[in-house]
């Protein structure tokens, strides 16, 4: 996850090796790892998988983390919240060459605003 992404949260996520990736080499935190390029973190991450049982490395944002890796992403699990929004940060458009593959519909119990959980798959991960 990208430096403001981690500080929005302010803290490490929980059950897993949490990465940030920062320009800024005297940044760090408490609890996450910290790399300077998403190529870095990548690379570094994979060191984890080898520790860990299982092997999928999830981006969280933001979005100049998302667009950096929407060409190396098999898999998006977007939430779609029907719901305008004011913001500098979004995610890009989902490239033609995914196909939505599963998706379930949601409302708010506590503001009744629609969202929906979508799974999107590239053609040669098909299950």
């Amino acid at each position: 996850m990208g430096r403001k992404t981690y500080e929005s949260i302010s803290r490490p996520l929980p059950n897993r090796i949490n990465w940030v990736i920062t320009r800024d080499t005297t940044w760090q935190a408490d609890g996450v790892k910290v790399a300077h390029s998403l190529e870095d973190a990548l690379e570094q991450a994979s060191f984890d998988l080898d520790q860990v049982e299982k092997q999928s490395l999830f981006i969280i944002g933001g979005g100049e983390i998302f667009k950096q890796s929407m060409d190396i992403a098999d898999r998006l699990e977007i939430t779609h919240i029907n719901l305008d929004v004011q913001g500098d940060a979004f995610y890009p458009a989902i490239p033609d060459d995914f196909i939505l593959a599963q998706y379930s519909d949601h409302s708010s119990e506590k503001d009744g605003i629609a969202f929906r959980f979508a799974q999107y798959l590239r053609p040669d991960h098909l299950c």
